[in-house]
């Protein structure tokens, strides 16, 4: 087993869990308490930036203030790290057999995306850029933005603002865990995810946007400065 070592910690891989772990070591490199198992290698990395100071600590009741400063200022670009449950199709899709990986995978996503977007004018300008006439118009959403000039934190009604929505511009990486935190293959599951449907452009290359909660944000990048969200 390989163990890597860090100022004040070593990580490896158990395969018996099927999980990455952590622990903080002394000065003499002995263990100090118990190890972390983090599961995924996107939460080993965000972990070990916190530890070594590589990244900020953020607490998670300051991250909504956080996006409301950063999309206030326009349409920022930034990368963010998101834990998300994915439900599983009872049978696979192809050979209809059963499976073995319960009713759900946790997903682990870090994507570069940009905030306070205007949905129309990116569908529009997609349409110009493939030739076509930039006449898309939406058609109903459920949105409500707590601030209407910088489009980035969403409420649903009549609730607190617990989602942000992005404009997702290039997925950098995933994994996937099943219930109890044992990694997972993209290929074991791949057909016991439910098909996505696309959304009405009219666009060779859609518009992705995603609207993820607060609450599943692992770690984001913005303006230089990284954040691990605790």
């Amino acid at each position: 087993m390989k163990v890597t070592n860090f100022p004040g910690g070593r990580y490896w891989f158990d395969p018996s869990v099927k999980s990455w772990v952590i622990a903080s070591v002394d000065a003499q490199g002995n263990q100090v308490g118990d190890a972390d198992y983090v599961g995924t290698k996107l939460g080993r990395d965000l972990s070990v930036k916190a530890r070594t100071n590589k990244a900020v600590i953020l607490p998670r009741k300051d991250l909504p203030r956080l996006i409301e400063e950063v999309s206030a200022k326009g349409a920022r670009p930034i990368s963010i790290t998101i834990r998300t449950e994915k439900p599983l199709l009872k049978k696979n899709r192809v050979t209809g057999e059963k499976h073995k990986y319960g009713d759900f995978v946790l997903k682990v996503s870090r994507l570069s995306a940009f905030l306070n977007f205007d949905y129309e004018k990116s569908v529009n300008a997609e349409r110009k850029r493939e030739g076509k006439t930039a006449d898309f118009e939406r058609k109903g959403s459920w949105l409500q933005h707590s601030n209407p000039a910088a489009r980035a934190l969403v409420c649903l009604p009549g609730q607190p603002c617990g989602y942000v929505q992005l404009k997702v511009e290039k997925r950098l990486a995933e994994e996937f865990q099943d219930e109890n935190g044992h990694q997972l293959q993209k290929r074991w599951i791949q057909n016991l995810l439910p098909k996505q449907s696309k959304p009405n452009q009219g666009v060779d290359k859609p518009v992705l946007t995603i609207c993820p909660k607060l609450e599943n944000i692992m770690g984001l990048t913005c303006e230089g400065i990284e954040y691990v969200v605790s």
